[in-house]
């Protein structure tokens, strides 16, 4: 709570001396005074605060994601009227403020790779990988900047990344394909401006208290996890990325395991 006499407190002692000798009239007008310039402060703070979407007030949230262009799902309803207590308790639950704050941060972030994973786990709840082809052509580098892991020729003895080939997790370099990537009879992936998203569209579920059973015709080392005995990979468990800006990996994403 402020100081009511913070004003009174200001003049100089001359002045406080000769209002107390008056019985403080001028005290008792400085305090009216004082009410009003706090009403005033913390109106000039609530309207800095209601810049931002993290501590602006539930009213404002509307206006903010209309200026960014925010558009509710269609079958939740029409928006409420702001001017009512009804119709601001309604757009907090259709516009709610994670939403616009999100979209913020997507318009801050448009253009970056990172982006189409964050879109394909918040539109349609999948995990995908976004790539830039570019990066697998194989070309030849300059001397003073040198990029070891963009894509290199073959190498037949590396069966990890020939595991890898033709998937989303492709490290081998390919030769440049000017056709395009959008392409609706002939689309192609090495182009130079070409991105693509691999979105895994099946999820994987935990396997817990299943019994172990070795194929002993295939080797020691060999076990199956199915109830039915059949021969069925194992996927990965998504692990969640950390950083916003952090591109999906294997870990990520519900791949299956390899032997490598």
């Amino acid at each position: 709570m402020k100081n009511a006499d913070r004003l009174y407190e200001l003049l100089p002692a001359i002045y406080r001396q000769r209002d107390e000798e008056r019985g403080q009239p001028l005290r008792a007008l400085l305090r009216v005074i004082g009410e009003q310039v706090d009403v005033i402060e913390e109106d000039i703070s609530r309207l800095y605060d209601n810049w931002f979407i993290e501590t602006c007030d539930d009213w404002v949230v509307p206006y903010i994601g209309d200026l960014l262009g925010f558009q509710m799902v269609h079958e939740a309803g029409q928006p409420g009227d702001v001017r009512t207590p009804q119709g601001r308790a309604l757009d907090k639950i259709l516009i709610p403020r994670r939403e616009v704050a999100h979209t913020i941060a997507a318009r801050r972030r448009r253009g970056t790779v990172a982006l189409l994973e964050e879109l394909a786990r918040d539109v349609a709840g999948r995990p995908a990988r976004a790539v830039e082809f570019y990066q697998l052509l194989g070309v030849t580098q300059a001397i003073n900047q040198l990029q070891m892991r963009r894509g290199r020729t073959l190498d037949v003895r590396d069966v990890g990344s020939l595991d890898l080939l033709g998937g989303a997790f492709n490290r081998l370099a390919q030769t440049v394909d000017v056709r395009r990537v959008g392409s609706h009879r002939d689309p192609a992936r090495s182009n130079i401006p070409a991105a693509g998203l691999f979105v895994w569209r099946l999820r994987a579920y935990r396997v817990s208290n299943t019994p172990a059973s070795c194929i002993e015709e295939a080797g020691e080392n060999c076990f199956t996890f199915s109830v039915l005995g059949n021969d069925s990979p194992l996927f990965t468990h998504p692990q969640p990325e950390t950083e916003v800006t952090h591109i999906a990996d294997e870990l990520n994403v519900p791949a299956p395991i390899r032997l490598r």
